[in-house]
């Protein structure tokens, strides 16, 4: 029997062999080594019979890659903006995917990304917090998908760090 998070694994590989046209390769590992790559978060909020966040957090350099691809432009070319609206959209589709293992009904709200200029971003997760993730290279760079529980109402905080 699969697991959540093979579940989740199942529509991260999917979203992103359709979309980003890139492989990925699941990691058994939790830990992560620095690549000395900055991080963007992606994150979408589900409310209804579920509350809950979907993150998508990846690096820098994987992010130009993915908006390039989605784009179909050089990645010189390739600004934050677009970075962050392919990231949006990205997450949207997961998160969209995801509903499905969801109760009913859940509704999506709009994807946000945190970005700072030093790019060193903090996902505070609360301690009652259900957490599943999932890890994945791609390119010889990390991809990791959260999917947050939050029946009490509160809410992922991303933050820059001083």
């Amino acid at each position: 029997m699969n697991t959540l998070e093979d579940q989740i694994y199942q529509i991260v590989e999917d979203v992103w062999n359709s979309f980003v046209g890139m492989r990925l390769e699941r990691r058994a590992e939790q830990d992560v080594a620095s690549s000395g790559d900055y991080y963007l978060v992606a994150s979408v909020h589900i409310e209804g019979a579920w509350e809950g966040e979907v993150a998508l957090v990846c690096s820098e350099g994987l992010a130009r890659h993915v908006a390039a691809h989605l784009f179909e432009m050089d990645l010189e070319e390739i600004t934050i903006e677009e970075i962050k609206d392919s990231l949006q959209e990205i997450s949207n589709i997961i998160g969209g995917n995801l509903k499905r293992l969801l109760p009913e009904p859940c509704h999506l709200m709009l994807p946000v990304v945190g970005y700072d200029e030093n790019m060193r971003i903090n996902v505070k997760i609360p301690e009652h917090y259900s957490v599943r993730k999932v890890l994945a290279d791609c390119e010889d760079r990390i991809v990791l998908v959260m999917l947050a529980d939050h029946q009490q109402g509160d809410k992922l905080v991303i933050e820059a760090l001083d």
